[in-house]
């Protein structure tokens, strides 16, 4: 009779172990998430006004070709002084 008592004490003790087990656990995940995955920074640019004017009046800051071959004052004169020669 008293392995009895015993064997329903330590089945009762188990029990209360298991579910304070189980409440530290919920605890401590509550207080120490998981750490998640990190991902890549998003980095935005913010235009300033006078951009944002340029870019309202349709300057997008792009240079074309013609930009980039036409003559410019200097060198219409370098080329009219080297032809002279």
């Amino acid at each position: 009779m008293d392995e009895d008592r015993l064997l329903s004490a330590l089945e009762m003790i188990g029990g209360a172990m298991v579910s304070i087990a189980k409440t530290m656990e919920l605890d401590y995940n509550k207080k120490y998430p998981p750490k998640k995955i990190g991902t890549e920074p998003t980095v935005t640019y913010v235009p300033t006004e006078e951009e944002s004017l340029r870019q309202d009046q349709g300057d997008t800051g792009e240079t074309t070709v013609e930009d980039w071959t036409s003559l410019g004052p200097r060198e219409r004169a370098f080329i009219a002084g080297e032809s002279k020669k």
